[in-house]
């Protein structure tokens, strides 16, 4: 039975929760399922994420879910039994969730039996939630966007939660969804380094696509202007640069700040071994924003 070696951990940790402070705008009706995500969470490594020259902290448009589709997701759920996602499916290692599903280049959050794990926890639709990442550099406001809809034709909610302190304090927002396509923004009112994002299902399984969280702020990380003699463009899965010296070392992050690629540039096209998406291209002082 898939993460049953859980439960045990749970019920120790409900009973541990008498002796907590509740922790501000609490939802009820999700409670006992938050405490038991938190307490697998917390068994997981935290993985710290700064962003670098843009204020995207996180981004994930779910382009290596190409199994499935819409109308016929996935039947395997792809968290592992420490709820991690393999890194192999999203840009950047260290999303996790239960009831994860492809569905050719977007999640399905698919339905989950929690009481098969503790009788007194509903089942119901799985979550998501984004690597762990540092945003006190804006501490009290920070943005979380994504596309959305509902299986259900008659809509649904998603319980949007930002966590800090590792999850041990956290609040959120309830997004009512159609089943149409659609963007929503959530603002985070709390945040620091140890900050992440989960997003659940109430009631309906649903379909979410182009994660992004963002924040207005200086990150401590020197954000070079674009050299008005240097530019960096791509051309048939090539990296090309007008205006670059030639043996200048290049090197490519992704917007989270995670290097994903390193060169030196010959006066010709580096060649990339990436996934589709916007990365930040460094060269000495000289970063370039691109869209690959």
């Amino acid at each position: 039975m898939k993460k049953n070696y859980f439960l045990l951990l749970v019920l120790c940790f409900f009973a541990m929760t008498s002796f907590s402070a509740q922790p501000e705008g609490k939802t009820t009706r999700l409670s006992k399922e938050r405490i038991f995500k938190l307490k697998m969470h917390g068994n997981q490594s935290s993985m710290l994420r700064t962003a670098i020259a843009l204020n995207v902290l996180i981004f994930e448009d779910f382009s290596k879910f190409t199994e499935g589709s819409e109308a016929a997701p996935t039947t395997v759920d792809l968290t592992d039994d420490d709820l991690s996602i393999p890194a192999s499916y999203t840009q950047v290692e260290g999303w996790w969730g239960w009831g994860v599903f492809q569905a050719g280049g977007v999640a399905y959050i698919g339905w989950v039996n929690y009481s098969e794990y503790d009788p007194e926890i509903e089942d119901g639709p799985g979550f998501i939630a984004t690597p762990s990442f540092d945003v006190s550099f804006s501490p009290d406001n920070y943005t979380i966007k994504f596309k959305a809809r509902s299986k259900s034709a008659t809509g649904g909610e998603l319980d949007v939660y930002w966590n800090w302190n590792d999850g041990y304090n956290y609040n959120g927002e309830t997004v009512f969804i159609t089943d149409q396509w659609a963007e929503y923004t959530v603002t985070a009112l709390v945040g620091d380094k140890r900050s992440f994002v989960d997003i659940w299902g109430y009631g309906s399984e649903f379909f979410i696509d182009d994660i992004e969280i963002s924040a207005e702020g200086d990150t401590g990380i020197t954000d070079h202007s674009v050299n008005n003699n240097v530019n960096f463009y791509v051309s048939e899965n090539a990296l090309s640069a007008n205006g670059l010296a030639t043996s200048a070392v290049v090197e490519i992050y992704n917007l989270i700040g995670v290097k994903v690629q390193t060169a030196v540039y010959d006066s010709g096209n580096i060649k990339l071994n990436l996934a589709k998406g916007a990365y930040i291209v460094r060269s000495g002082n000289y970063s370039q924003k691109i869209i690959f």
